[in-house]
């Protein structure tokens, strides 16, 4: 005799839902900090200071100045009040 599988209720597509709902709001913040990562599209490197200040600056951080990568950061805020509230 052949086992069968288990069969799929509902339960497993109702999970996936509610876990794959916060998706969006994930790839906007992923795409804003893409897209306002100035070593990705300016042309400039930083060096080290020193050797024991292993650490390069990142430039990695939330700026609210006026650049193409404002209005992602608008969407970005506007769904988190649409999703958490």
């Amino acid at each position: 005799m052949v086992k069968l599988p288990p069969t799929l209720d509902d339960k497993l597509t109702n999970n996936m839902l509610s876990k794959c709902k916060y998706a969006p709001f994930l790839f906007i913040i992923n795409g804003y900090w893409m897209i306002s990562n100035q070593q990705i599209f300016d042309n400039k490197w930083n060096y080290i200071s020193s050797i024991l200040d292993p650490h390069m600056k990142s430039e990695h951080y939330i700026n609210f100045k006026m650049d193409w990568a404002f209005p992602m950061i608008i969407v970005a805020i506007a769904s988190f009040f649409i999703l958490f509230s």
